[in-house]
């Protein structure tokens, strides 16, 4: 299967990226209720969920790249 690499860019100050990781883990915990409720197909493959576990681990290696550098 082919895969399409999607790449984008964004820049947040301190405030959008606290409001932007608050906004993610409300997603996850949603699709967190949802399989607890087993209201979530486990073997549907859910893009958007890898994409928030992507987008969530980068933020986090991130804020530690910025920590480690002060």
């Amino acid at each position: 299967m082919k895969k399409t690499k999607i790449k984008i860019e964004i820049s947040l100050n301190d405030e959008e990226i606290k409001l932007f990781k608050s906004e993610l883990d409300e997603i996850k915990q949603i699709i967190e209720k949802l399989k607890s409720n087993d209201e979530f197909d486990e073997n549907r493959k859910s893009v958007l969920w890898d994409i928030i576990i992507e987008i969530s681990k980068k933020i986090d290696d991130d804020e530690n790249n910025i920590k480690d550098t002060k």
